[in-house]
């Protein structure tokens, strides 16, 4: 195999043992809930801790974890501060009677509150409204006039015109507004999400809507989708199809949204639920909480089993490294069983004592006696048997 070609097998290989490794440690989220650079601080040692961490590790989507720290993108507040700045402009342009300029910064802060939660964006929609009343009464267009601030009163009933800043046919217009108007109408809503008619929810979309003649803001939001609002006329017995586009939520947004219902969660139970609901999006079981108390930077943690959350502390001089190590998983207890011993064998008893050389030794000696006995016995008769009257004789 060629030089470069088995660099590159090895290059994959420990790539991959690496991405094995990593995908069997357990992630856990670091989330930031104040924003401030002290807290963000410990937040980012402590993402780069559970990098080198043996069992632990940050949420596995960089794009997501980015979301938990630091200050939050807050796209609502980004876009009501859009809107009140053109809306200012148009004030201004209005005070000069300038009516068409005016009408341009109108309909930019229109445009930015199109996409603007509606729970947040209905006063500012009924300011808006009420300059556009003025802006056609200064272009002579009084029946649009009355029905901008006939949508303008529904939005927002408790305004109260001064006379030293408005002109007369103004207030009278704003009067005239009030009246109650005559008749309905049918407003079907095609998309996706909660609809929300001139500030008011009327959950998730479904059939026909009965409203007013006249102007209505119509909006479509939720969790899983982003808001769009739509300005819409209703004639009176008339029955009227609006199709507002979808607009799915990115998971940043999904992640950014419940991070920032986190923050502002009004009790214990609706925290839990929150903190549940995130770390389902981040696809984690644990969880590192990080605040601000009297200029304190606090920690807590979190687990997806009771109690759920630890007691909030101050830092103090706590490293990271000891802040995550409640986290990591503890070792296995191994069973650890007591050593067999085996005992030595007995010592070898010696040849001579076995019974089988002992009963053979008996036996021998046993042929042995017998043999002498038998050659005793055949001696003892050789001589008492002798010719003993001749050997007298011969003497």
């Amino acid at each position: 195999m060629p030089r470069g070609l088995g660099l590159a097998a090895l290059a994959v290989v420990v790539l991959a043992a690496a991405g094995h490794a990593r995908a069997e440690r357990r992630p856990v989220a670091v989330i930031d809930l104040s924003g401030e650079p002290a807290v963000e601080k410990l937040a980012k040692d402590l993402e780069r801790e559970l990098n080198g961490h043996p069992a632990l590790s940050q949420v596995v989507d960089s794009t997501l974890s980015a979301e938990l720290i630091g200050q939050p993108a807050d796209d609502d507040r980004r876009r009501l501060d859009e809107a009140v700045g053109s809306l200012a402009s148009a004030q201004a342009e209005l005070e000069k009677f300038s009516f068409k300029p005016a009408a341009v910064h109108a309909t930019a802060a229109e445009s930015a509150l199109q996409e603007v939660t509606p729970s947040l964006a209905v006063s500012l929609f009924a300011d808006l409204a009420f300059v556009q009343g003025r802006i056609r009464l200064g272009e002579n267009l009084g029946p649009e006039a009355l029905e901008q601030f006939a949508l303008s009163y529904r939005l927002n009933p408790r305004r109260a015109l001064d006379p030293a800043r408005v002109l007369p046919e103004e207030v009278e217009a704003w009067k005239q507004a009030q009246v109650a108007v005559k008749g309905t109408s049918t407003l079907s809503v095609k998309g996706t999400g909660r609809l929300w008619v001139d500030g008011v929810d009327l959950g998730p979309v479904g059939g026909p809507v009965e409203v007013v003649p006249g102007l209505h803001i119509v909006a479509l939001s939720g969790p899983e989708r982003q808001t769009r609002s739509r300005l819409v006329r209703a004639a009176a017995g008339t029955a009227q199809v609006l199709e507002i586009e979808d607009a799915p939520a990115t998971e940043r947004l999904k992640v950014r949204r419940a991070r920032l219902a986190l923050r502002s969660a009004p009790d214990a139970t609706a925290r839990a639920s929150l903190m549940a609901n995130l770390a389902a999006m981040l696809g984690v079981r644990d969880a590192i909480l990080l605040g601000l108390a009297n200029g304190k930077v606090t920690v807590q943690t979190w687990r997806d089993q009771a109690p759920g959350f630890s007691a909030r502390r101050e830092v103090g001089d706590e490293t990271p490294a000891r802040i995550i190590e409640g986290l990591a998983p503890k070792a296995p207890v191994k069973d650890v069983k007591p050593p067999i011993v085996i005992p030595p064998p007995p010592p070898e008893e010696p040849w001579y004592s076995r019974p089988w050389v002992q009963a053979t030794g008996v036996g021998v000696a046993a042929l042995i006696i017998s043999v002498i006995a038998v050659s005793i016995a055949s001696g003892d008769t050789f001589l008492g048997n002798g010719d003993l009257s001749n050997d007298m004789v011969r003497r």
